[in-house]
């Protein structure tokens, strides 16, 4: 980011670059497993992958969106959300990876036991 004198103000956002690159991955290959899953026939990942969206975008919005809130929740509360500071880039980065990284060993627990469970029958 240095080299180019136009993205120079962004080089402390470096760091935060390759974390979100690692999400990215993380990301790409929860995706190529539901997509396979879904081409086998196997849909019972989505007990699972669902709510992880689902908390994932909504704590977000809970955190950071909490002038969506002001007149409906007590004013204390709108202003303890306002206080988090949740709503910084290097926040969302680390939330987003930790979700991933939480999801992404649920799916290879998914994968460890389904093949367990797929030996265990063909021993038997």
């Amino acid at each position: 980011l240095g080299a180019v004198p136009l993205w120079r103000d962004y080089v402390c956002y470096a760091p935060l670059l390759t974390l979100y690159t690692l999400r990215l991955v993380l990301a790409t290959a929860i995706g190529a497993f539901a997509t396979y899953e879904i081409a086998a026939g196997r849909f019972s990942f989505m007990w699972y992958c669902i709510p992880f969206g689902l908390i994932e975008t909504g704590t977000l919005i809970i955190l950071t969106g909490y002038g969506i809130f002001c007149g409906i929740l007590p004013d204390g509360i709108v202003n303890w959300m306002a206080s988090l500071n949740a709503a910084r880039l290097d926040f969302f980065v680390w939330w987003f990876l930790g979700c991933s990284t939480v999801q992404m060993l649920v799916v290879l627990g998914h994968v460890l036991l389904r093949s367990r469970s797929a030996a265990a029958m063909e021993a038997a």
